[in-house]
């Protein structure tokens, strides 16, 4: 599994501020127009994505499993 944080260069424990930040930076230097490469900008996307996701799905599981114990 690929370490999307490292990719984006923060912490494991970034806001999501930070990492739209990094995003937005990273993005910049590696877009196309300014001799970049193309295939670097998706990855950053995907890599920004996958962390955004991750992140709700830890709380969603989280929710749940309070929910859980609420009921028993």
């Amino acid at each position: 599994m690929k370490n999307y944080y490292s990719i984006l260069e923060i912490d494991k424990n970034a806001s999501e501020e930070d990492i739209k930040r990094s995003y937005r930076k990273l993005a910049m230097e590696h877009h196309p127009d300014k001799g970049g490469d193309e295939k670097k900008v998706s990855f950053l996307i995907l890599t920004k994505l996958m962390l955004l996701v991750q992140r709700d799905l830890r709380s969603i599981r989280s929710s749940l499993r309070q929910r859980k114990k609420r009921s028993l």
